[in-house]
C-alpha cells in the first residue's frame, strides 16, 4: 500500500506543474471509480491515492480522523464520497477532495 501511494505522489507530482486544482477533475472522478472498484494498478487509481494523501496533509480544514485510521480506510471513504457527490463534480478537484474529506472525517 505505501509503495503504491508513493508511485501516486511521484505520478502526481510529475504531472502538478501548477496549483493542486490543476488537476482535472475527471482524473479525481475516475481515480475514485478505480479505488472504489479495486481495479489494481490502474493509472488514475494512482493519481487519487496521491492527491488525496497531498491534499489531506496540506489542507487548512480541520479533519477529525481517528488516530487509529489506515490510509486505504481513508482513500476509500473519500472515494465513495466522491462517487455519491454528483453535485460537486463542476468544481475544481481540490474542493471535492477537501470535501469529500470533511464529509468523510467530520469534527463532532
Amino acid at each position: 500500500m505505501i509503495k503504491r501511494l508513493m508511485l501516486g505522489s511521484a505520478i502526481a507530482l510529475f504531472f502538478a506543474t501548477g496549483p493542486a486544482s490543476a488537476i482535472e477533475i475527471k482524473s479525481v472522478i475516475k481515480g475514485a471509480d478505480s479505488y472504489v472498484y479495486k481495479k489494481d494498478g490502474d493509472f488514475y487509481s494512482d493519481i487519487f491515492s496521491g492527491y488525496v494523501m497531498g491534499i489531506g496533509e496540506a489542507t487548512q480544514i480541520k479533519l477529525c480522523v481517528p488516530p487509529d485510521t489506515s490510509n486505504g480506510e481513508i482513500l476509500s471513504k473519500v472515494a465513495y464520497s466522491i462517487l455519491r457527490h454528483k453535485e460537486l463534480y463542476n468544481g475544481t478537484s481540490k474542493t471535492l477532495v477537501e470535501f469529500a474529506l470533511v464529509d468523510s472525517f467530520p469534527c463532532s
